[in-house]
């Protein structure tokens, strides 16, 4: 036999568990969140454009003497250092011509050494007439001439000496091998390219920008920059431009100059805020304040204790700040900088750091 349960008592079950869940609600406790105030500064609204990665001073590098690949220090996406040494040339031959000719020169130095004995005894004999001019005249321009003999034969030997210090070809900067041409054993010698090297002191971020843009653009003015593959946002100082315009474009290369991070590589991708305007006061506030919802811009305030919702204009960005044109974005508002992944609109929320 069934039994039914009285409508009455139904509605009762029904509204005690509504009025519960909501007391439950009302119970929980608010979110606790940290806030920013939105700020002011005279800037330019910027837009994002692509531009790549480029080393601007690169070198080949090649040997000043001729020889045979005895030591090989080069890899490609090896960091060097100014002086470092990359590749060695064999000076076997070098070093046997600098022994030879420092025993000729030793040989030289001591008839020079005879020669003025005998001279200081040709001087004294000829004092008494015991000798003859003739005699000290041969012996004085034979010791003069030995003296030039010992003369070139130290410079042969500087020489040398000098071509087996050649014989290391060294890095001109601190840089990246970009690119080996030879191998160890190989022969090469002056002329022939052994490696490239870029300077990680010179790099920059070139882009392509309107010749219209080029009056928003100062030489000295900071750009803030992100290398997608990297995952990492950098501040650039506008460097200069390739004073030449494309024809059909009327587009402009400027330089960014950015600092050297590892694993960056020639050609890389950016993206770079390039300002498209006149400065003007906008509304700045935290890039972590920012969320994302259906591809639009929001942000959080603070009204009455609970969270309000408010569409943002992002114009510009500057590290990490962006810039607002919204009227209703006011200098001073709370905005919500952590904690607001995980609001909802109207969700109460305790202010713990400000």
């Amino acid at each position: 036999m069934k039994r039914y349960i009285p409508r009455s008592l139904y509605i009762l079950l029904v509204t005690g568990l509504v009025l519960t869940t909501a007391a439950w609600a009302q119970d929980k406790p608010p979110a606790r969140v940290v806030v920013a105030p939105v700020g002011e500064q005279t800037i330019s609204q910027s837009a994002s454009m692509e531009g790549i990665v480029h080393f601007e001073r690169v070198a080949d590098l090649s040997a000043e003497v001729s020889g045979r690949i005895d030591e090989h220090h080069l890899q490609e996406g090896r960091l060097v250092e100014t002086g470092q040494p990359l590749v060695t040339i064999n000076t076997d031959f070098v070093r046997k011509d600098i022994e030879i000719t420092k025993k000729e020169r030793e040989q030289v130095e001591a008839e020079i050494k005879k020669l003025e004995s005998n001279l200081q005894r040709l001087t004294e004999l000829l004092k008494t007439n015991a000798a003859s001019r003739s005699a000290y005249d041969d012996a004085r321009y034979s010791h003069q001439a030995l003296e030039r003999k010992r003369e070139k034969l130290s410079a042969q030997i500087s020489r040398l000496r000098l071509q087996a210090d050649k014989a290391v070809v060294r890095a001109p900067f601190n840089g990246i091998v970009l690119e080996r041409f030879t191998e160890l054993g190989e022969w090469t010698g002056p002329g022939t390219p052994v490696a490239r090297v870029a300077s990680v002191d010179d790099v920059v971020v070139k882009v392509a920008v309107s010749e219209n843009l080029l009056r928003y653009l100062v030489t000295g003015e900071k750009i803030t920059l992100t290398i997608p593959a990297l995952r990492e946002e950098l501040t650039g100082t506008i460097h200069g431009l390739t004073p030449v315009a494309d024809l059909r474009s009327r587009s402009v290369s400027i330089k960014i100059q950015i600092s050297h991070r590892p694993q960056m590589v020639q050609n890389m991708s950016a993206k770079v805020e390039i300002p498209i305007g006149e400065k003007m006061v906008l509304r700045t506030i935290r890039r972590d304040a920012v969320i994302k919802l259906k591809g639009k811009d929001f942000v959080y305030t603070i009204e009455e204790d609970k969270a309000k919702i408010l569409p943002v204009n992002i114009v510009s960005r500057m590290g990490e700040l962006v810039a607002v044109d919204n009227p209703y974005i006011t200098v001073g508002m709370p905005i919500i900088v952590d904690g607001n992944d995980r609001l909802k609109p109207g969700q109460p929320v305790q202010v713990v750091d400000n």
